[in-house]
């Protein structure tokens, strides 16, 4: 079983929250649980390999965290000042984060069967 909390802490570490902060954002830990927990072959979840598991986990809540942070933001300008959305580095450092953490639990994945992670252009 994956520990909700462990992977909480994991996730408010790679997107510097507070404690609370990341609480607020707890369905992303959520989804992101479920998420990785489709894609374990039946057993991988021993502990052993809980902590592989759970850093996956925190990366897929984290990818999660930084694609909702881009949406919020908007690009305006007003006389002299101007504010832009998230550089898309970093969106790509989340997804490169993501896809490392499947590449650290490759050999606990089920490969039965096929599913997107991304659709991208």
């Amino acid at each position: 079983m994956i520990e909700f909390e462990k992977v909480l802490g994991a996730f408010s570490r790679l997107a510097e929250l507070t404690e609370s902060e990341a609480r607020r954002e707890s369905a992303l830990v959520t989804l992101a649980i479920g998420e990785v927990g489709v894609m374990l072959r039946p057993g991988a979840c021993t502990p052993d390999n809980h902590d592989r598991i759970c850093h996956a986990c925190a990366a897929f809540a984290y990818h999660k965290h930084a694609l909702l942070t881009a949406m919020k933001s908007v690009d305006f300008t007003a006389g002299d000042v101007r504010m832009s959305a998230p550089d898309a580095a970093l969106l790509g450092l989340a997804r490169q984060l993501r896809e490392d953490a499947v590449g650290s639990i490759a050999d606990l994945l089920d490969t039965g069967g096929f599913a997107f992670m991304q659709v991208g252009p």
